[in-house]
């Protein structure tokens, strides 16, 4: 009995094509026929992807994009509507970021304009903040004083007659830790080391206090 053997033929264009032929028979001798095997198509190259659906919460991200934009003046109402409808309409992803590549360019820019006043602001702060080379010293109460006063008031036990300052300013108070310092409530306020400060503030000898524009570095009793 004739046995069929298959033979394999790969043609240009990427077409793989298979013949069967009776084995020990040449083609065309006694009637010997050949059969074409099922051909397959090669993937193509450059083949589309397929897009992704919009989902609800893709679409509720955009939607709040479009309405800070319209609230921050970058979109006409007009435009606004116009992108809201298409954004309910929108059928996949590709169609909803359509929507919303200006704003997110422009929104990028307005924080790195945020961050750019931020560091600027600091910078600012810092160059005010930077200790004069020579400061009046305050120096920390020693014995057994529990509480010193600061002030304008002549009843206190620092006097400082700067307009700046109000007549019952600021307190050191001692702790079983050191000392702390505290504002009493005053108009232009304490400061320690640049940090506003309320009530119970540590600090030590060193650190930089100013209450008003009346500035001190404190100091030990040497």
């Amino acid at each position: 009995m004739a046995r069929l053997k298959r033979r394999s033929h790969v043609p240009l264009g990427g077409r793989r094509s298979y013949r069967y032929v009776m084995a020990g028979v040449e083609p065309g001798q006694y009637g010997a026929q050949q059969f074409d095997a099922p051909q397959f198509d090669a993937p193509q190259s450059g083949a589309q992807s397929p897009t992704l659906r919009a989902s609800d919460q893709d679409r509720d991200r955009v939607i709040r994009v479009l309405r800070d934009g319209s609230v921050d003046g970058k979109l006409s109402h007009d435009t606004f509507i116009h992108r809201l409808d298409a954004a309910l309409r929108a059928r996949d992803q590709r169609e909803l970021s359509g929507l919303v590549t200006d704003l997110r360019s422009r929104r990028a820019d307005r924080v790195r304009s945020l961050a750019g006043q931020c560091l600027a602001a600091a910078e600012r702060l810092r160059r005010a903040w930077s200790l004069p080379p020579h400061l009046p010293t305050l120096v920390l109460p020693q014995g057994e004083t529990a509480v010193f006063t600061i002030g304008r008031s002549g009843d206190s036990d620092l006097v400082l007659a700067d307009i700046t300052v109000s007549r019952q300013h600021a307190e050191l108070r001692r702790t079983e830790d050191g000392w702390e310092l505290a504002d009493l409530g005053s108009t232009n306020g304490t400061r320690a080391n640049g940090w506003r400060v309320r009530s119970g503030f540590r600090v030590r000898a060193g650190d930089c206090v100013a209450f008003g524009r009346v500035m001190f570095r404190l100091a030990d009793h040497a």
